[in-house]
């Protein structure tokens, strides 16, 4: 399996938040494919970067409870659309992977659509962060 085939798998799902945490947060799983991935392309800096832009939209979220999730669609939306421009950006400077930038403009134009998907995000994006710096690690002599 390789990047190309988890976007597939993505693409396949109705909505981030159907993804079974099995299938990515394993060793093994999909974002360890990601991240073993973009791990040859990228650094870390630009992988953090935009998690961190991820992490405080997150924080923005949660002060939302479950029953606002429907109420809250459309700043889920403007939030999520925020983060188009700074792909796009690293993307044009050859910061990020074109792989990756499909993967994770897949998953936020077609896949996050409330709170919940959006925390399903972040967490998946979490284990790819997780899973580069142990890739970064083994390559320094690690295990």
């Amino acid at each position: 399996m390789n990047i190309s085939d988890v976007i597939k798998r993505i693409e396949s799902l109705q909505a981030m938040s159907c993804m079974d945490a099995k299938c990515y947060a394993m060793e093994g799983g999909w974002a360890y494919i990601v991240a073993e991935d973009i791990q040859k392309k990228m650094k870390i800096n630009q992988l953090r970067k935009f998690f961190d832009s991820v992490k405080h939209i997150k924080v923005n979220l949660k002060r939302y409870s479950d029953e606002d999730q429907l109420d809250n669609i459309r700043e889920v939306k403007q939030l999520k659309y925020d983060l188009f421009p700074e792909l796009a950006y690293a993307l044009a400077r050859d910061l990020i992977t074109e792989r990756f930038y499909d993967l994770v403009t897949i998953c936020l134009r077609d896949k996050v659509t409330s709170v919940k998907d959006f925390s399903a995000f972040e967490k998946f994006l979490s284990a790819i962060v997780a899973y580069y710096k142990m890739h970064e690690w083994k390559k320094k002599g690690g295990r």
